[in-house]
């Protein structure tokens, strides 16, 4: 008869570190880009580098508000993020 084994308990500290970290090491990045840049094509199928900022934000926001449902990141949700932060000026992302 097998042990039944519990489901590995997550550190609650660690998405606050994670985001820390990102925003420490993205933050100075964006600051750093001119303008321009956020127009440029990426390795993601049809987003440019904005779409890519909006993605993240809206991706840390929902984390950070613990808005994880079924479906957030799907492909459809992912445009629907870019589509309601597209009139955003860069500051706001």
């Amino acid at each position: 008869m097998r042990a039944m084994t519990s489901a590995p308990v997550r550190d609650p500290e660690l998405p606050g570190l994670l985001l820390r970290t990102e925003r420490d090491v993205f933050l100075p990045l964006l600051r750093a880009t001119p303008e321009s840049a956020f127009g440029l094509r990426t390795a993601c199928p049809g987003w440019t580098v904005r779409d890519v900022l909006a993605h993240c934000a809206a991706a840390l926001t929902r984390v950070v508000e613990d808005r994880l449902e079924e479906g957030v990141f799907s492909p459809e949700s992912n445009e629907r993020d870019i589509a309601e932060r597209a009139g955003l000026p860069l500051p706001a992302l």
